[in-house]
């Protein structure tokens, strides 16, 4: 929605659009904008598909829709009355204002922030931006946090992680792999566990090998992660017939796998990782930008699909007074009212989900 509301206003600058966006490059906007047409079933067909086959709202309404939500139809269900056309989404920006932290910064004037509330509208079923703002379906909401389509820490807790990164943030068209990821992900586990002594951060600078054994530091992390998992398995009083708990899984973690980030000329600094753009040593080298709903006021965990909302509230916007027709635009913007990010979002009850394999990234 961002791509597309940008686009149609060019006169906003690049370092407004990153203040909006949240993200290092204007780039990744455009980068991510791509990669999210994955929920338009008409995008991302396989070329195996005839075109003739494929979904077409006009041509071929009931030919094969190739978005994501379609991918997991048999997870999420289907609408009531499409015949099993058309997937429930947990899809949802009621309530988002998008921007309000760059707002309260200075960076965007209050006309230019109405302005981009009132006209940044939604997603239409097949994908499409239409100006009234995304509902999700509430099972498909209730779906994803209890079958972990959104990941939750409470059973990954139980798991030794090394999260190997090469950083690709400041790549000059943007990127999808960004590293706020690495700290939501943190987040999570912290808010199901209590803290994330689980997980381990090594962030190295990009080319440096990926996951191949070309790169001694993935050489490194696959055989600290078979050591740890070795140290559980002769603790483990279940034998591993269940998950070990969060306790041990920390408690037999080595002491020299801690957080740590890698230079070009392949020095080690071993520091905690932290979130943030230049407060440690590794921020400085790979700086961390948080994400378009966390400058709109949303948690570090970035784990609530559908925000619960409150009434307007002036005291929100710290340096600006809007006008009297400023004020009306965004009651009508915002007639369920504004994201109240202290409060659980819909559904966000805190079930267990199934403990998938995860990839972070």
């Amino acid at each position: 929605m961002l791509q597309v509301y940008f686009a149609a206003h060019p006169e906003w600058a690049d370092a407004q659009r990153r203040a909006v966006s949240g993200f290092g490059r204007a780039g990744t906007i455009t980068n991510l904008g791509e990669g999210g047409r994955r929920i338009d079933p008409r995008v991302y067909c396989p070329t195996e598909l005839p075109v003739a086959q494929r979904y077409d709202p006009v041509s071929n309404p009931a030919g094969a829709r190739c978005d994501v939500y379609s991918h997991q139809r048999g997870i999420f269900g289907s609408v009531p009355g499409s015949n099993g056309r058309l997937p429930l989404r947990p899809l949802e920006n009621v309530g988002i204002q998008y921007g309000l932290d760059a707002l309260n910064r200075g960076q965007i004037t209050a006309a230019e922030f109405v302005a981009l509330n009132a006209g940044i509208g939604g997603f239409d079923r097949d994908g499409g931006v239409v100006a009234q703002r995304t509902v999700a379906d509430r099972s498909a909401i209730d779906t994803s946090y209890r079958t972990g389509q959104l990941v939750n820490g409470r059973r990954l807790g139980s798991v030794p992680i090394i999260e190997l990164r090469e950083y690709t943030d400041d790549l000059p068209n943007g990127d999808i792999h960004l590293r706020f990821h690495s700290f939501s992900f943190r987040q999570r586990l912290v808010d199901a566990n209590g803290d994330a002594g689980n997980h381990v951060m090594w962030t190295q600078p990009r080319g440096a090998g990926g996951f191949g054994t070309v790169n001694p530091q993935f050489r490194a992390a696959i055989t600290e992660l078979d050591s740890w998992a070795g140290r559980i398995d002769r603790i483990d009083p279940t034998g591993g017939t269940a998950l070990p708990s969060h306790r041990l899984v920390v408690a037999t973690k080595a002491r020299s796998v801690a957080d740590a980030c890698w230079t070009a000329d392949g020095r080690k600094i071993a520091e905690r990782q932290v979130p943030g753009i230049d407060n440690t040593r590794c921020n400085t080298l790979y700086p961390v930008w948080p994400s378009p709903r966390m400058v709109a006021g949303g948690p570090l965990a970035n784990d609530v699909i559908a925000c619960t909302t409150k009434r307007l509230d002036p005291r929100d916007y710290r340096v600006v007074r809007f006008t009297a027709g400023q004020w009306r635009t965004l009651q009508q913007t915002f007639p369920q009212g504004v994201c109240d990010w202290q409060r659980p979002g819909v559904g966000q009850t805190g079930a267990v989900p199934t403990a998938w394999p995860v990839f972070i990234g």
